[in-house]
C-alpha cells in the first residue's frame, strides 16, 4: 500500500477542479473504486443490451424489419460492452489519480459536449429520412434509456453522498447538506422513473384506470397528466436555461474568491467545466419549446428534445460524481500531519 503523503488541512480543500484536489484518504480511494465499477458495470450491461435489443429487431422479432438505425445502435452497443470489459471506469480512475491525469480528464470533460453537438450537427443537417431519425430519438429509444440511466446512475451518488453527511454524531451544517443531497438524489430518481414511465416503457403493463383518463398520452407517469402537459416543455427549457446561469453564477463567485468550498454553493452550483453539458441543453430545448408554440425553426423537430435531456441527464450525473468524491472525508491521522509544522 503506498505511504501516505502528508498535506495541510486547506489543501483538501483547496482550488475548485471539477475532480476534487488529490489527496489520499481511504474513503477517496473506496468512492474512486465504487465509481470505477459501477462504470464498468453500466457500459458493460448497456452495450448487452443494446446490442441484444437491435439483434432482435434486424431477426423481424415483433414484426420489425431491418434498418440502418439499428446496426448504429448495434454498433454502438459493441462499443460500449467492449469498454466495459476493458474497464475503462477503471483506467480513467487510475488516469486521474496523477495531476496531468486530472487535468487531462478535465479537459476531456469539459471539451466533449462542443465535440459532441458538433458532430450532432453535421449528422442532424444531413438527415434525409426525418420519419428514421425520429425513431432513433423516440420515446423508448436509445437516446431515451441513457437519460434514464444517467438521471438513476445520479441519483444513486447523490443519496451515497448523502448518507455520509447525515450519519451520526454530523454537525447542523454537515446534516443540512446531508439533506440537500439526499433531496437532490430523490429528485434525480423521480426524473428517471418519470422518464421510463415507473417501467412501463420496459415492461409494457396496461395503464391504471385512473390515468387513462387524466393521462394525455394514457402512460403510468406524471409529467404527462393533461393538468400540466402542455407546461411541461417550457417548465423543462426553463430548467435547462436556469441551470446554465447556475454555471455562471458559480464562475462568477470563483473569479471573486468568494466560493467557500464544500459549503451550499459549492454543492449547488455545477462546476463551470460542465458549461456545455447545460448550454447545449437549453439551446436545444428553447427552440422546441417555439416549435411546440408553432414558431418554425429549420432543421430541428420537436424529438430533438430527447437529445437536449440526455446531454442534460449526462451534466447531473458527471455534477454528482463530483459532489461524491469531492466530500469523501479525510483520514483523521492525515488531518493530525496536516495540523504539524513544516
Amino acid at each position: 500500500m503506498p505511504r501516505s503523503i502528508p498535506i495541510r488541512a486547506s489543501a483538501l480543500v483547496a482550488g475548485d477542479p471539477i475532480l476534487p484536489p488529490l489527496a489520499t484518504t481511504t474513503q477517496r480511494r473506496q468512492r474512486e473504486r465504487f465509481l470505477a465499477g459501477a462504470i464498468d458495470g453500466l457500459l458493460g450491461a448497456l452495450g448487452a443490451a443494446l446490442m441484444l435489443s437491435a439483434a432482435g429487431r434486424i431477426a423481424g422479432i415483433g414484426g420489425s424489419q431491418p434498418t440502418s438505425v439499428q446496426a448504429v445502435v448495434a454498433g454502438f452497443g459493441l462499443l460500449l460492452l467492449t469498454a466495459g470489459w476493458l474497464r475503462l471506469g477503471r483506467e480513467l480512475m487510475d488516469w486521474s489519480a496523477t495531476s496531468n491525469g486530472r487535468r487531462g480528464l478535465e479537459r476531456l470533460l469539459g471539451w466533449f459536449p462542443f465535440a459532441a453537438m458538433a458532430l450532432f450537427a453535421i449528422y442532424r443537417i444531413g438527415v434525409s429520412d426525418v420519419d428514421a431519425y425520429k425513431v432513433l430519438v423516440s420515446e423508448g429509444s436509445v437516446v431515451e434509456w441513457l437519460t434514464f440511466l444517467f438521471f438513476l446512475a445520479a441519483g444513486v451518488l447523490f443519496l451515497l453522498t448523502g448518507r455520509g453527511e447525515w450519519g451520526p454524531g454530523r454537525g447542523k451544517r454537515r446534516r443540512g447538506l446531508g439533506a440537500l443531497f439526499l433531496t437532490l438524489g430523490v429528485v434525480s430518481l423521480l426524473i428517471g422513473f418519470e422518464e421510463m414511465s415507473w417501467g412501463q416503457t420496459i415492461f409494457n403493463w396496461d395503464t391504471p384506470e385512473l390515468l387513462i383518463t387524466a393521462n394525455a398520452q394514457k402512460e403510468t407517469n406524471l409529467h404527462n397528466l393533461a393538468l400540466i402537459q402542455d407546461r411541461i416543455w417550457t417548465i423543462t427549457a426553463a430548467v435547462c436555461v436556469g441551470v446554465t446561469l447556475l454555471v455562471g453564477v458559480r464562475f462568477t463567485l470563483e473569479a471573486n474568491g468568494r466560493l467557500i468550498p464544500r459549503s451550499l454553493a459549492d454543492a449547488v452550483l455545477p462546476h463551470s467545466t460542465l458549461l456545455g453539458y447545460f448550454l447545449f441543453a437549453a439551446l436545444l430545448y428553447v427552440p422546441v419549446v417555439m416549435l411546440k408554440h408553432d414558431v418554425a425553426i429549420p432543421v430541428l423537430v420537436t424529438r430533438d428534445q430527447e437529445v437536449a435531456e440526455g446531454l442534460f441527464s449526462l451534466g447531473v450525473l458527471l455534477h454528482s460524481g463530483r459532489c461524491y468524491l469531492r466530500w469523501a472525508q479525510p483520514d483523521p491521522t492525515q488531518l493530525n500531519l496536516a495540523a504539524a509544522p513544516d
